[in-house]
């Protein structure tokens, strides 16, 4: 199937990204404006249905701006400006400084080391329009400017256009990439560009899924891997990457036919018997998931998440030293493997070395500040040894790291009841089973709790 052509989409909302126009501070005189009052217009890859916020006013001295703040539809990239600098009558740009020059200018790139790359002059609807890529740090940019209503011998003009670009961690533009980002600025004063068609590649609907997946909105990530998978069907990475969209959702079956499918595009995809795994694990069918993480651990022998995951499957099956084996394993290859330490503490606890077992959640947490669930394991913890002023400190910070995590209600439950607050307790009970409802009752859970000591 041939690329899929997507006409871009124009709104207007407030952009989180802003981060201060170049040259100077605006006053209270500028208001924001709506995108077709600004003029402005910009269809440079990525920005189609993005954030965006258009901002116009006057000085003291009638040098008008109409500044527009272009971003992406997920994460931080790309995102770009424009700004229209319109000289009060009789007066005009004198000459013009030359893009390359100006980087500095722009708050966005102070402190960040350049490396200058192409520089030259294109031709869009307006007219000649001078560029100069560049790296800031690793991102890849551009900044430009284009004299807009010339004065006849003096390089200048009457309005001048300024603008960058940045398209986040990427190679340097090249010269035939950076006339082509130019080529897509106007004004539609100053002759307006139809909004063109664009070629969306496997790749950006690749990004934009994974943008989504991370933002916890499974559903849409799945949508963005259709249409990558439609474009580049032989691509096994979009099929694990679907398949972890979907586990992630619940719908486990589905993912594991995708895994099925990365594998037979290329057999050699530790990750890919990985992420299966994992899924097999879920649905607590261990040995099918040992299978798998055999088969990763073969074809990458370094792959230390998989022998975490594979000491899960082992402790799912109650095989608590063989799971230890593998959480050695993990740390070996990984020594900041925050998750591989508090599996193993977990097991550790299960074989009743509970000294061993808080030390292992001490280093997890020490790696991972912000593991909720090595919080909430050595709550338990120290809740079963009688401690219940360090497990409430420990299920407090778990919650308020994860405010709705059943389990962690659970634990601090029992701390409560340990320390005689049976209110507090009940009512952490209570709210653990509105969660989730598989959990008992609070007063069968308190009954529970007499048993344990």
């Amino acid at each position: 199937m041939g690329p899929i052509h997507r006409k871009m989409v124009v709104i207007a909302v407030v952009t989180a990204f802003i981060t201060g126009c170049a040259n100077d501070e605006l006053g209270p005189e500028y208001s924001e404006v709506g995108e077709e009052e600004s003029g402005l217009q910009f269809y440079a890859p990525g920005l189609a249905g993005g954030d965006r916020k258009f901002i116009y006013g006057q000085d003291e001295r009638y040098v008008a701006r109409t500044i527009g703040i272009y971003g992406p539809t997920q994460g931080e990239f790309p995102h770009a400006q424009l700004i229209l600098i319109e000289m009060p009558p009789r007066l005009y740009f004198s000459r013009i400084t030359p893009p390359q020059d100006t980087i500095s200018d722009w708050k966005q790139f102070k402190g960040r080391a350049i490396t200058r790359g192409p520089t030259g002059t294109a031709v869009n609807n307006i007219g000649r329009i001078d560029y100069a890529a560049f790296l800031a740090d690793n991102l890849s940019c551009a900044v430009f400017r284009q004299p807009i209503d010339t004065v006849y011998g003096t390089g200048g003009g009457k309005q001048l256009l300024d603008g960058y670009y940045c398209e986040g961690e990427a190679p340097m533009m090249t010269e035939g990439e950076a006339v082509a980002l130019v080529q897509t600025v106007g004004h539609r004063k100053y002759g307006a560009i139809e909004p063109p068609d664009v070629v969306v590649s496997s790749e950006t609907y690749a990004r934009n899924a994974i943008a989504f997946a991370r933002a916890g909105d499974q559903s849409r990530a799945i949508e963005e891997f259709n249409e990558a998978i439609q474009l580049d069907p032989g691509n096994a990475s979009y099929y694990r990457s679907r398949g972890n969209a979907y586990r992630d959702r619940g719908d486990h079956d589905l993912a594991i036919q995708d895994y099925a499918e990365a594998i037979r595009l290329d057999p050699t995809y530790a990750r890919a018997y990985n992420s299966r795994g994992i899924a097999y694990k879920i649905k607590q069918e261990y040995d099918l998931a040992i299978r798998n993480y055999d088969e990763a651990v073969r074809l990458d022998p370094r792959l230390a998440a998989a022998y975490n995951n594979r000491g899960s499957a082992y402790h799912g099956k109650r095989a608590y030293n063989r799971a230890i084996q593998d959480y050695n394993e993990a740390i070996r290859l990984d020594a900041t493997y925050a998750r591989a330490y508090a599996n193993r503490g977990y097991t550790y606890q299960k074989k009743g070395d509970n000294d061993q077992a808080i030390r292992d959640f001490d280093e997890a947490i020490r790696l991972d500040p912000a593991y909720a669930k090595a919080y909430n394991n050595r709550c338990w913890l120290y809740g079963l040894t009688r401690r219940p002023d360090e497990a409430l400190e420990d299920c407090n910070e778990s919650l308020r790291l994860r405010p709705d995590s059943a389990a962690t209600l659970d634990s601090r439950a029992l701390a409560y009841w340990l320390l005689g607050d049976h209110d507090n307790a009940r009512r952490d009970l209570i709210r653990a089973r509105e969660i989730n409802p598989r959990l008992s009752l609070w007063q069968d859970r308190f009954r529970e709790f007499e048993g344990m000591f």
